[in-house]
Parts: structure tokens; C-alpha cells; sequence
């Protein structure tokens, strides 16, 4: 269904653009700097790198947005807009996940400090991966 927009809707459009763009450049540039640096290569900082990937998932969420403004096509099923929207809402959720993760991790770090530094890092990590996965997976099936 095709429909008029107000002409405030193209700055809209554009801001959109914006955000997206930037957020991806800066949230990628999180990431890279987290594959670059070999000191950045704890347990916390891997959990930043994915929740910055996540946050970039989440951004391209705005393209579905930018196209239907710009078409002045509005509408859809609910169908076509979960499949269409499928990474962003795993990127909202998991991002949403890894930052109570980050948090689970300083507050581990902060109160039990002789734990945290014997605990296995493979093993620590697959668990707040996991523990991600279960949040994404349980959301996914409520939705």
C-alpha cells in the first residue's frame, strides 16, 4: 500500500541513515580493535567485541526502516516482518544479554578476585555464551 509522507520524514529517513552508518563504523571499530590488540584479549573484552557485533546486528535493523519510509510502502505482515527483521531482534537481544554478562563479569571480577583470575577462560566464557543463548533462544520462542 503505497502512502504520502510529510516531508519531515526524509530528514527522518536521513537521521536514520546517520545513526546507522555511525554505529556500525564506530561499533565495528570496538570489535576490530578487540581482534588487533592481543592485549585486548580477556574475558571482559571479547564480551565488549560481541556486544559491539550485536549492536551492529541490531543497526541494520534501520535499513528495513529506510526502505519502507523511502517507498512509502508502511505495511506488512507479521510474518515477512520477523523473517525480514531476524538479526536485528537477535542482535537487540543478545546485545541486551552480553551487557548483563559484562556486568555479571566486573561484579565477579570485583568480589571474588582470586576465583576469577584461576577460573578457566575457555570454559567461563562458553558458559556466558551459553547463558546468551538460552536468552536469545527463550525470547525467539515467546515471540
Amino acid at each position: 500500500m503505497e502512502t504520502e509522507l510529510y516531508p519531515a520524514t526524509y530528514w527522518l529517513v536521513g537521521f536514520f541513515g546517520v545513526v546507522m552508518v555511525s554505529g556500525v563504523l564506530t561499533n565495528g571499530a570496538v570489535a576490530f580493535a578487540s581482534y588487533q590488540d592481543k592485549g585486548l584479549r580477556n574475558a571482559c573484552n571479547i564480551l565488549i567485541a560481541l556486544a559491539s557485533i550485536a549492536d551492529c546486528l541490531h543497526l541494520t535493523g534501520h535499513i528495513t526502516l529506510i526502505y519502507a519510509f523511502a517507498t512509502g510502502n508502511l505495511l506488512t505482515n507479521s510474518v515477512t516482518c520477523v523473517w525480514i527483521e531476524f538479526l536485528p531482534i537477535i542482535g537487540q537481544n543478545s546485545g541486551c544479554a552480553l551487557i548483563v554478562s559484562i556486568a555479571v563479569d566486573r561484579l565477579l571480577a570485583c568480589f571474588a578476585p582470586l576465583w576469577y583470575e584461576r577460573r578457566h577462560t575457555c570454559v567461563y566464557m562458553c558458559i556466558q555464551l551459553a547463558v546468551v543463548s538460552l536468552y536469545v533462544t527463550y525470547h525467539f520462542y515467546n515471540l
